[in-house]
């Protein structure tokens, strides 16, 4: 099967070097064609194979709507951040994709690309919180219980993506795709493979020299799996429109999606995931004033978030004859959420102070906070105080990176968690917690290679699974854990580098392998001598992840095991001119394993395709 593998690889490689030869000859008085500022998003490069601009209109870059950036993110060597071009090129077509490589954090699947996932710290699934925008995403289901569904994310409509831990847990950051060229850009992205996998998308932006800009973006995909079930179809679309200047922004963004899961069956037994069927919204109104970066700025945002459930009904008796729980009624939920920042940057530091206030059922949850950051060669800090009534949790932490050799760096994050109050519906209300996060690091090669070993430590902790996965699953209460954590990361030699973690825990615990890694192996050339222009670039990136068994307790007192797993995948890409041809093989020696007990994951599964932009 490998030599087969490689075989369609060398000539998939021969045919593109054969088009690129070809294409370089068609095109031999094009100009360097060099991907637009900003991870292919950004400012429109003029070149001899676009179209001439009228002469008083030549193509100008336009104020970037909004004005808060992502948060940053505390890291020795390479930091988990992501723009738009490294996102496409990172084998992730999910967030739990990406939430993998971070040490210490586990993605629970239940199948391919339209199943259910979940993403824990220690077990602990109420660590991770996600931001859009600024905009802190509620999931709205109540079936998935408290462990969000991270299958549901839409990291295709984004700019910039990143993942700030901290000892509390994770951030993540997403920053939706902004476009502020005024040469109209448009993307075409189409994928195919196995388990009739096909995905399709369209991006289209275009600024106007008023300082006012449209984009428009959508997404379809549709995959089946006869021999497991749990396929399905997504479509959604991103439609922004706003206006931009140096000291002051306006915009509207909404976000939609309609989704559909087939059901999916499980083996030796237990409750399976019925069919699935529902229509998300987010929108929001945006106005900022000010200059990020520089100076004092506010920014104000009102959003809502709509989730409309309509899946196929089902009473106990049809229920239990298919093995699923019984479902008679459709949700339909809806939070407002309005946050106020004022933002201060200078001198290498950020501050801001965000008050955050959702209206759900009904009743009102202030959630005001205080952040300060700040990035120096030397030294890097973060500070955070939040009093969080939605959740029912005043988080309290900071941390330091200290770097007193280049080639050496020290990092220590403390927090405390306390409950209060009721929390809003869909929040347990968790025990007091204190967590730490110590690391050190070693630069190894003047490259930028780091070895890093470190300690997470959390004392008491209330492990609650989804209970979409089944219903008998219980949740757990312990007592303190602590992981060992351990990564070698950056470049290599010429053309190479690494990307290697690895966690282990003390004590076992539900939901929780005691030992996990992740690895991949990278080489990207842009082979120079031979393309002078910058108009070739080759990507091969094998890589594997391991992990141990995992324990899910049932309401019966027994546990449902989940074997140790061991895969590897594969990614392969070429780029010609402003064409990536790209193909990536998951489980490539087909290992038979499930992350959830019951719920086989795919075979090999083959993904294929082109990501095409260009400027009219």
């Amino acid at each position: 099967m490998l030599h087969r593998l490689v075989r369609d690889a060398i000539k998939a490689s021969v045919c593109a070097v054969a088009l690129c030869v070809a294409a370089s000859a068609a095109n031999a008085q094009v100009r360097r064609l060099p991907p637009p500022t900003g991870g292919g998003q950004g400012t429109a490069p003029p070149t001899a194979e676009d179209s001439a601009p009228k002469p008083q209109h030549a193509d100008s870059i336009q104020a970037r709507i909004g004005r808060d950036g992502p948060t940053p993110s505390l890291e020795i060597g390479q930091s988990f951040t992501y723009d738009r071009d490294q996102l496409f090129a990172s084998r992730a077509i999910t967030l739990g994709d990406l939430l993998d490589r971070i040490p210490a954090f586990t993605t629970f699947r239940t199948g391919w690309l339209a199943a259910p996932q979940a993403t824990a710290i220690g077990g602990d699934f109420s660590r991770v919180r996600i931001f859009i925008d600024g905009i802190e995403r509620d999931d709205l289901e109540p079936r998935n219980g408290v462990a969000p569904d991270l299958s549901t994310v839409p990291i295709w409509t984004l700019e910039k993506l990143t993942l700030a831990r901290s000892a509390d847990g994770l951030r993540v950051d997403l920053r939706t795709w902004e476009y502020n060229g005024t040469a109209p850009y448009t993307r075409i992205d189409a994928l195919t493979g196995d388990l009739n996998t096909n995905l399709y998308r369209a991006f289209y932006g275009k600024r106007f020299y008023n300082g006012a800009g449209l984009q428009v973006a959508l997404q379809q995909y549709g995959v089946t799996d006869n021999r497991n079930g749990g396929g399905g179809q997504d479509f959604t679309g991103m439609l922004r429109y706003g206006i931009a200047h140096s000291a002051w922004s306006l915009d509207a963004t909404a976000i939609r999606s309609n989704d559909t899961r087939t059901s999916t069956s499980r083996f030796n037994g237990g409750v399976g995931l019925p069919g699935y069927r529902a229509a998300t919204t987010l929108g929001y109104l945006r106005a900022a004033v000010g200059r990020e970066g520089s100076g004092p700025f506010l920014q104000l945002v009102a959003s809502t978030e709509i989730l409309k459930e309509n899946s196929a009904h089902m009473d106990s008796v049809v229920a239990q004859g298919y093995g699923f729980a019984p479902d008679t009624v459709d949700s339909l939920a809806s939070v407002a959420q309005y946050v106020a920042t004022a933002g201060f940057d200078a001198g290498g530091g950020r501050l801001r102070l965000i008050e955050r206030y959702r209206r759900r059922l009904g009743r009102g949850y202030s959630s005001p906070s205080a952040t300060f950051d700040l990035s120096r060669n030397f030294l890097s800090a973060s500070a955070t105080a939040e009093r969080d009534e939605y959740a029912g949790l005043t988080r309290i932490e900071g941390g330091a990176r200290l770097t007193p050799l280049p080639f050496i760096s020290l990092l220590g994050y403390v927090g405390q968690r306390t409950p209060f109050g009721t929390p809003a519906l869909g929040f347990l209300q968790q025990p007091a917690s204190k967590t730490a996060r110590l690391e050190a690091g070693l630069r190894l090669l003047n490259r930028g290679l780091w070895l890093v070993g470190g300690v997470v430590t959390r004392d008491t902790a209330l492990l609650v699974p989804s209970q979409l996965w089944d219903t008998a699953f219980v949740g757990k209460a312990v007592g303190r854990q602590t992981g060992s954590t351990a990564s070698l990361q950056g470049p290599i030699a010429k053309g190479f580098s690494i990307d290697l973690s690895g966690t282990h825990w003390q004590q076992i615990a539900p939901y929780t392998p005691q030992s996990e890694a992740h690895g991949d192996l990278r080489f990207y050339t842009e082979w120079l001598s031979r393309f002078p222009t910058g108009n070739f670039s080759f990507l091969f990136q094998p890589g594997f992840d391991y992990r141990s068994a995992v324990a899910f307790p049932e309401t019966n007192g027994t546990d449902r095991i989940a074997a140790s797993s061991r895969t590897v995948s594969l990614l392969v890409e070429l780029r010609i001119l402003r064409g990536v041809l790209s193909y990536q093989r998951r489980n490539l020696v087909g290992a038979i394993y499930n992350e959830v007990p019951g719920y086989l994951m795919p075979r090999p599964v083959n993904v294929y395709g082109v990501r095409w932009y260009f400027f009219n």
